[in-house]
C-alpha cells in the first residue's frame, strides 16, 4: 500500500528546497528571463507581449509563498489559446507583410 503521509513529506521538502533556491538567486532568475524574453520578443516580433509574460512571471518571483497555481494561470494568461490562430497582424491591424494602405 503507498503511504501517501511520506510521500506528501517529501513534496513538501523537496517544495521548501526550491522555493530556498529561487529566493537565493532571484536576480539570476531574472537577468535569465530578461535575456530569453528579449531573444523570444525579437524572433517573434512580439516584443510587447512578451514583455508582459516576462513581467508577470517576475512578478511572482518577488511573491512571497506564491504557489504553482498562481504560475500556471500567469502562464495560461500568457499563452495563446490552445487551436487559437496566430496573431499574424502587424501595429495598425493590418495583416503582416501586407501593403501599408493606412498612408
Amino acid at each position: 500500500m503507498v503511504d501517501f503521509g511520506s510521500i506528501k513529506k517529501k513534496a513538501e521538502a523537496l517544495k521548501g528546497k526550491a522555493e530556498g533556491f529561487v529566493d537565493d538567486h532571484k536576480d539570476q532568475i531574472g537577468k535569465g528571463l530578461d535575456k530569453a524574453g528579449d531573444f523570444v520578443g525579437k524572433k517573434t516580433k512580439k516584443e510587447e507581449q512578451v514583455d508582459k509574460a516576462v513581467g508577470k512571471v517576475k512578478g511572482l518571483l518577488d511573491r512571497d509563498g506564491g504557489s504553482s497555481a498562481t504560475a500556471e494561470s500567469t502562464a495560461a494568461e500568457a499563452a495563446p489559446a490552445e487551436g487559437a490562430a496566430p496573431d499574424d497582424t502587424a501595429p495598425g491591424g493590418r495583416p503582416s507583410g501586407g501593403p501599408d494602405t493606412t498612408a
